[in-house]
């Protein structure tokens, strides 16, 4: 983003970058759940990208369960209620987009396990203090259906694995590459199977944690982040 709020894409398209961008919004609220989204104009001047663009955004977004289509009363935020989507247009959306999200979960792969394996022990302690209250929250979410709230919860367990390194250059790179990877992670979410992997492997690393095992944890956390995309990629590659 410059300083205008104003879209910047560097090495994803445009309309995944305005996919992420409109969900960021919904996450933090500025859309309302069941709310109306600005026009398509609209958005094309706050993201400044072309209508095309948008609409390929938005079409997505649909296709993830996150924005609806009411008649001609315009496009709405959907309810957050998982039993409501379809979950095979959002593993269709993984499978189109897995190129390009196993390219930036590589990425993070190795730097978030970077973070982990250099943690000190006690340090590694802490953050399991927090880490488990995390994941009973993502469970919880889970449970109820809000696929959006496990997913924001997701971010902030990543971000909590990366806090205590010393690099704070490593530091400042993290939330970009998180915010980049947000159409997955709804998408995954979305998915109950694939959160409850999900989870299950992010206790995985807080077992290894608190063992005092960083190594164990560190190759976790990155078997972790590329798991999910992966698969979906092999399976792209399979069905050509």
């Amino acid at each position: 983003m410059d300083n205008g709020g104003r879209l910047q894409v560097h090495s994803h398209s445009y309309a995944d970058a305005a996919v992420e961008r409109i969900h960021s919004r919904i996450m933090a609220s500025e859309f309302a759940a069941d709310g109306r989204l600005p026009s398509e104009r609209q958005l094309c001047e706050e993201l400044g990208v072309s209508r095309t663009v948008v609409r390929e955004a938005l079409t997505s977004l649909e296709a993830l369960g996150v924005v609806e289509t009411r008649s001609t009363r315009g496009r709405f935020v959907a309810p957050d209620d998982a039993s409501r989507r379809s979950q095979t247009p959002i593993s269709a959306w993984l499978s189109q987009h897995a190129n390009h999200y196993a390219d930036l979960d590589e990425i993070r792969s190795v730097l978030e396990a970077h973070c982990v394996g250099s943690l000190a022990v006690s340090e590694a302690y802490d953050i399991v203090r927090h880490a488990r209250a995390l994941l009973a929250d993502q469970s919880a979410a889970i449970e109820r259906g809000e696929s959006r709230q496990a997913a924001a919860v997701d971010n902030q367990f990543h971000s909590l694995l990366c806090s205590k390194t010393p690099n704070r250059a490593l530091w400042s790179l993290m939330p970009s590459l998180i915010d980049n990877t947000q159409g997955e992670v709804l998408a995954v979410y979305s998915l109950p199977k694939e959160a409850w992997r999900s989870v299950a492997q992010h206790s995985a690393i807080i077992d290894a944690l608190e063992a005092g095992d960083l190594e164990q944890a560190a190759r976790l956390a990155s078997e972790h982040l590329t798991d999910a995309i992966w698969r979906y990629r092999a399976n792209t590659d399979t069905t050509g």
